[in-house]
């Protein structure tokens, strides 16, 4: 098979996964599901993916790298402020999550665990990169690790309530920005 076939498996079924999760959690879902929904055998299937949750990490893997593209691409041409890079950072996975928002509803922690944890992870080690970027700027009373965990449960808590509001997406960015100006500038650095 050429490597262009196996791509175009690998993103169809990405494309029905995306598809299914609009309407349904993870769990669900099926890999009889995914396979009739992408035409394809289940034994093709199992060529890629041990399971439906190997292809859902493929399917996060990406939206995961278009948030880092984005937030690289705001990066372009600013000075390195560390309010200026968590901005940027968090304003990046706020335009991915209301992009797919339709999936995202459906990934409550009790229903879709998975979701929830491959995405808390991938936020919570970029901060963490972040946060060792800028440590000598910021300096982090705590460790850089229980740090990042903090700021990230209180992003996602903060992103769960700011959710059940009407804000666009500006709107969310700017309170945000806010917030994180606090918080850099609060006994959780030493100044």
């Amino acid at each position: 098979m050429s490597r262009s076939s196996k791509r175009d498996i690998r993103n169809e079924c990405k494309r029905v996964i995306h598809e299914l999760m609009l309407s349904n959690s993870i769990e669900q879902i099926t890999v009889t599901q995914i396979c009739q929904a992408a035409e394809i055998s289940r034994v093709t299937f199992y060529i890629y993916y041990d399971d439906k949750y190997m292809l859902l990490d493929d399917y996060f893997n990406d939206l995961w790298d278009s948030v880092i593209q984005d937030y690289k691409k705001q990066m372009e041409g600013l000075q390195l402020e560390p309010v200026d890079c968590f901005r940027s950072f968090f304003s990046s996975i706020f335009r991915m999550y209301y992009s797919h928002e339709e999936i995202f509803k459906h990934a409550i922690a009790d229903a879709d665990r998975n979701l929830n944890v491959r995405y808390y992870q991938n936020i919570r080690q970029y901060t963490e990169t972040l946060l060792e970027d800028f440590s000598d700027i910021l300096r982090p009373r705590f460790p850089i690790h229980e740090t990042a965990a903090f700021l990230c449960t209180g992003v996602l808590g903060f992103f769960h309530e700011i959710s059940q509001k009407n804000m666009n997406q500006a709107e969310l960015i700017d309170y945000f920005t806010v917030m994180i100006r606090i918080l850099v500038n609060s006994d959780l650095f030493i100044h």
